[in-house]
């Protein structure tokens, strides 16, 4: 067997030594320069390279003269000159510099060789995974897939985490809040938001119309502003089918259950039909998550954002996710997964939850439970482990007043809403009313809709709470 020689790292001698040379020439451009593009110590590969850029890097942030002789006195100073190569090296570097002007392109030589290197160290990285047979081949996938993502921003200022930058972030979402600026994901409803890299959740009772609520957030951050967020509706309740008719109905101002079963025709079809179209050729997208590994969903997510540029997902419901809801330990584990995909990617991660309480309201109303009608949702009621609530950055609760509606035959049916907010990141955690257009299943700011506050309660309510019957 031939022993073939090792292959050396891809790097240019030639493009570092200018690169340093053009900073000995013209100190300030070719510095700013080098800072936009994002040139740190691990750019440069020669050793001595190494040395002398981050003497120069240091005499220029302390306002000091950058040129040979300081260079070469800084060095010698702290006993580095020799293993720099010496006063003739850095006389060399200025030498072989053909001009500064040039610059742009030394630095741009020096960062494509850096990024090579970099994707050289990823790639021999996942294949020593590979070989690990207790990985899960999906799990190293999204990571290389995740890491390879990263590199595409080196070269950039804003490549490495910079606490100075996060703390000028951290001051400008404040200014929003303290002015009532929505901080994060924009929804048609004034005041509501879901922050980037935590998880929003959404809770409400069986039939509330969670699911119509997050499809019509979706719809309104990718569809229909002007400057849309690319995102991700994954149907985990409803086949992809359904999701889609729901958003494109409501997108039309339709009813998909008549839609669905074909009492639609005419105008009204091809409304529903060029809104379908519409969310197709928008970055809305829509996608079902079952029978799938966590490292598969995952997987997912990471082409989502590398290719798509997601900027939120909406998982619809929580209780579908795997086994949530029949062990605590699991559930635990699956919001430590959630709250991490949703920081690894910085996502507005909008999760729905279904609270169920002791009896539904149907049954409370043929019990004459006038209570129970009117019974608001509180972050007590999210039952099982914990960190369903803990995990949580935000949640919301979709309250319903559930009355006899004379318009359908005085049913019992969810006539009031309110959008509660038990849980805020930034802000005031205000609660806005909601009317709902039963047609279409869309939300709307409410005006004239009794606050939640006011709602009826049995005479005797306030005794029989204080005696441990109801929640509160």
């Amino acid at each position: 067997m031939i022993d073939l020689p090792t292959r050396l790292p891809p790097y240019s001698e030639e493009a570092e030594a200018a690169t340093i040379g053009a900073i000995l020439l013209d100190t300030e451009r070719v510095m700013d320069l080098c800072t936009e593009s994002g040139i740190e110590i691990e750019a440069f590969y020669v050793p001595a390279h190494k040395l002398v850029w981050r003497c120069c890097k240091w005499l220029y942030e302390n306002k000091k003269a950058v040129d040979v002789l300081t260079v070469g006195n800084t060095l010698q100073g702290y006993g580095k000159l020799d293993e720099a190569g010496g006063g003739t090296f850095l006389d060399g570097l200025v030498e072989r510099t053909p001009t500064a002007a040039h610059a742009k392109h030394y630095v741009e030589i020096v960062i494509a060789d850096r990024k090579r290197r970099q994707v050289i160290a990823v790639n021999n990285a996942a294949s020593a995974l590979a070989y690990e047979r207790e990985r899960d081949v999906d799990d190293i996938v999204a990571s290389q897939l995740h890491a390879l993502t990263e590199l595409s921003e080196v070269g950039h200022k804003h490549t490495a985490l910079n606490l100075n930058d996060v703390w000028e972030e951290s001051k400008r979402d404040a200014k929003m809040a303290r002015e009532g600026t929505p901080v994060g994901l924009p929804s048609p409803w004034k005041g509501i938001t879901a922050e980037y890299g935590v998880i929003t959740m959404v809770v409400g009772n069986d039939g509330s119309r969670k699911s119509f609520l997050v499809n019509q957030w979706g719809l309104h951050a990718a569809v229909r502003l002007e400057k849309p967020y690319p995102g991700c509706y994954f149907s985990m309740e409803d086949s992809e089918k359904h999701a889609l008719n729901r958003a494109a109905c409501m997108l039309a101002g339709s009813s998909s259950f008549k839609w669905e079963h074909g009492r639609i025709e005419g105008e009204e079809w091809k409304a529903v039909d060029d809104a379908a179209k519409r969310i197709l050729a928008s970055p809305y997208e829509i996608r079902g998550m079952t029978h799938k590994t966590l490292a598969q969903r995952r997987l997912e997510i990471a082409k989502g954002v590398a290719k798509k540029g997601w900027r939120w997902i909406c998982m619809d419901a929580f209780k579908d996710l795997d086994t949530s809801g029949s062990d605590f330990h699991e559930e635990g584990r699956l919001m430590m997964w959630l709250k991490g995909v949703a920081r690894e990617f910085n996502l507005a991660l909008i999760l729905t939850h279904h609270i169920n309480k002791s009896r539904n309201p149907r049954q409370a109303h043929k019990n004459n439970e006038v209570a129970r009608l009117a019974e608001k949702i509180i972050k007590h009621d999210i039952r099982g482990n914990s960190r369903i609530k803990d995990d949580s950055r935000c949640i919301m609760a979709l309250q319903c007043q559930w009355r006899n509606d004379p318009n359908h035959g005085n049913a019992l049916r969810p006539m009031h809403y309110v959008l509660d907010n038990l849980k805020a990141s930034y802000g005031e955690a205000r609660s806005i009313s909601m009317d709902v257009d039963e047609h279409t299943g869309v939300f709307v700011e409410a005006t004239g809709v009794t606050p939640f506050s006011d709602w009826e309660l049995p005479e005797g309510y306030k005794e029989k709470k204080d005696k441990g019957w109801y929640n509160d």
